[in-house]
C-alpha cells in the first residue's frame, strides 16, 4: 500500500511521491485504508451548539413530494450540494494523482533499465503533471479542511475479466464531526482500465458478484468495481462511526450522501443500495428500513444505467425512491446508451467494414462484448434491459451549453493561435467537437483536457426535478420530441432501444 499522503499544510514533493509509489501495491482484499492529508487534528472536539442544533433536526427524505406531485429537495441537501460537487471534482484529482504517479514510476523504471532516452522526456512530462495535480488537489483539500471535513481514501480495483484488473483509488469517505454527516464519493472514468469496466456491461445478479443484494441485477463491470472496494469503504465508515459514538452524536440522526459523476455515479448507485440495506442493518439493526429512516441519500450526476428494468422497483423498495436523485443533461447519451446497440455497431465495423478493426480489438474489453458461446445477437441480449432509477433532475441542453461553451471555445482558440497556422487550424478543428460536447456531460475543455467541471452543473435542483417530471409525462404519452431536436431524438432512440 502506498504511504499516507503528507500532513495538511506541507508541500508534497515529487521525490516523496516517487518513493511511496515505488512500493508494491497489495491486492485490495488485504489493504488497509490510507488516510488523506486532509485530517482534522482533533475529531473529538465538537461544538456543543452545533450538536444541539443537529439533534433538534429530524431527517427527511432527499426529495419531498406533495399531493400535487411537486418535488423539492430537503434542506440538508440544499446546504451541502455545492460541497458534494466540489468533492466530485476532487475525486478526479485524487485519481489523476494516482495515474500520474503510476505513469512516472513506469517511465522512471524504463529509463533506469536503459530502454531509451525517450523515457527521459516522459519522466519530465509526468513530473510536471504530478506537480500540477498535487497543487490542484491540495487547493481542494485546504478548502474542505477549512470547512471542517476529514477525508479517507478507499482502494479497490478497475478493469475487466478480459483485460485484467489493477488497483485503483475508487473514491473517498468525507466526514464532518460537527455536522454529523458523511459523504461517500466515487470517481468517474480516468483510464483505459476504467473504460474496460464500462464495456464489461453484461447484466448479472448482484448476488453472483458477492454484493448481497437479492433480487437486483447490475452492470457486471460496475458491480465488480463496487465489490472490489466494498470492504474498504465500510471499514473506513466503521472507524469514523466509532469516533462518532464516543463524541455523543446520535447515530440515528447521521446522514450519509453517496455521490459520483459518470462512471462514479453508476458505482455510487450500487454502493448506495449496499449501504442503505446491508450497512444500514449492520449499524442500526436487522429491522432497519431506509425508506422510513432516510439516513442514506444518493445524488448522482450524468450516470450510466447500472440496474436492470426488473430490478428498479425492488431497488426503490430497498432504499426509498425519494432518497435518490439522478441529474443529467437532456442531450447526454451516457445516461441512456444501450450497450447492446454499441455492441452491434462494433460487430458490424469489426466483422464487415474493417477486418483490421477486429484484430485491434483482440484482448480488449470491446472484444469481450463481441464474444459469446451462442450466436452474436443472442449473446448481446445480456447487454440490454437496463433502466434508470430514482427521481430525474433534467437539465436543459441549451442552458447547459450556455454556461460553458463560449469560455471553452475561446480557450481553444487561444491555444490554437500559439501553434502556428497549420498546426493551429488542425488543433482547433480537431478540438471543436469535443469542446461542444463536453458540457452536455457536465465537462469542460477550458484547461486543455476534457474533464468534469462542477461549474457547468446546475444547482437549481428543484427546477430540474420539475423538468424531469414534465419530461417523464411526455415520454409516458409517447409525444414527439421537442422542436428542433429531431436528429438528436433519432440518435437517442437508436442507442437506447
Amino acid at each position: 500500500m502506498r504511504n499516507t499522503l503528507t500532513a495538511l499544510g506541507l508541500i508534497l514533493s515529487i521525490a516523496s511521491f516517487q518513493s511511496s509509489f515505488a512500493k508494491a501495491r497489495t491486492p485490495f482484499r488485504a489493504t488497509q485504508l490510507r488516510r488523506s492529508s486532509f485530517q482534522t487534528q482533533d475529531i473529538m472536539k465538537l461544538k456543543p451548539e452545533a450538536v444541539r442544533s443537529h439533534q433538534a433536526e429530524s431527517l427527511s427524505s432527499l426529495v419531498n413530494v406533495d399531493k400535487d406531485n411537486n418535488k423539492t429537495t430537503c434542506k440538508s441537501f440544499e446546504d451541502h450540494r455545492s460541497t458534494l460537487l466540489d468533492m466530485m471534482d476532487l475525486s478526479y484529482h485524487v485519481a489523476k494523482l494516482q495515474g500520474n504517479s503510476d505513469a512516472l514510476k513506469e517511465a522512471s523504471d524504463k529509463l533506469n533499465q536503459g530502454q531509451g532516452q525517450k523515457y527521459r522526456k516522459k519522466v519530465e512530462t509526468y513530473e510536471g503533471k504530478l506537480k500540477k495535480s498535487t497543487r490542484v488537489m491540495n487547493t481542494h483539500l485546504q478548502k474542505l479542511s477549512d470547512e471542517g471535513w476529514d477525508l479517507s481514501v478507499f482502494e479497490g480495483e478497475t478493469g475487466s475479466a478480459v483485460t485484467g484488473y489493477v488497483n485503483d483509488d475508487r473514491g473517498f469517505i468525507a466526514y464532518h464531526p460537527e455536522l454529523n454527516k458523511f459523504m461517500i464519493v466515487f470517481h468517474g472514468s480516468r483510464s483505459t482500465k476504467d473504460w474496460d469496466a464500462n464495456f464489461d456491461g453484461k447484466l448479472v445478479s448482484a448476488d453472483s458478484l458477492g454484493l448481497n443484494l437479492p433480487g437486483l441485477s447490475v452492470h457486471r463491470g460496475f458491480g465488480n468495481a463496487v465489490k472490489s472496494c466494498q470492504t474498504n469503504y465500510k471499514d473506513a465508515l466503521n472507524r469514523y462511526i466509532g469516533k462518532l459514538k464516543d463524541s455523543g452524536h446520535n447515530l440515528k440522526e447521521t446522514e450519509f450522501f453517496v455521490s459520483g459523476h459518470s462512471q462514479g455515479a453508476a458505482l455510487a448507485s450500487i454502493a448506495f443500495a449496499d449501504l442503505a440495506s446491508n450497512f444500514g442493518r449492520q449499524i442500526y439493526g436487522d429491522d432497519y428500513d431506509n425508506s422510513v429512516s432516510n439516513n442514506f441519500k444518493s445524488y448522482i450526476v450524468s450516470t450510466p444505467r447500472a440496474f436492470s428494468v426488473d430490478s428498479v422497483d425492488a431497488l426503490h423498495d430497498l432504499v426509498g425512491k425519494d432518497n435518490m436523485i439522478r441529474q443529467n443533461v437532456w442531450a447526454d447519451l451516457v445516461p441512456h446508451a444501450s450497450l447492446k446497440k454499441v455492441g452491434q455497431v462494433l460487430s458490424y465495423v469489426g466483422d464487415v467494414l474493417n477486418p483490421f478493426a477486429q484484430k485491434k480489438l483482440k484482448g480488449t474489453a470491446l472484444q469481450g462484448m463481441m464474444e459469446n458461446g451462442q450466436d452474436f445477437l443472442t449473446g448481446l441480449k445480456s447487454y440490454s434491459g437496463y433502466a434508470s432509477a430514482g427521481h430525474l433532475a433534467l437539465d436543459n441542453t441549451s442552458e447547459t451549453l450556455g454556461r460553458k461553451v463560449k469560455t471553452d471555445l475561446n480557450a481553444l482558440w487561444q491555444r490554437s493561435k500559439t501553434q502556428g497556422v497549420v498546426k493551429g487550424v488542425k488543433s482547433f478543428t480537431s478540438g471543436i467537437t469535443k469542446t461542444l460536447l463536453a458540457p452536455i456531460h457536465y465537462g469542460s475543455t477550458e484547461k486543455g483536457g476534457c474533464g468534469f467541471d462542477q461549474n457547468v452543473v446546475s444547482q437549481d435542483t428543484n427546477k430540474l426535478l420539475s423538468q424531469g417530471s414534465a419530461w417523464r409525462k411526455i415520454q409516458n404519452k409517447a409525444k414527439k420530441s421537442l422542436p428542433g431536436m429531431g436528429t438528436l431524438k433519432k440518435l437517442k432512440s437508436f442507442f437506447t432501444s
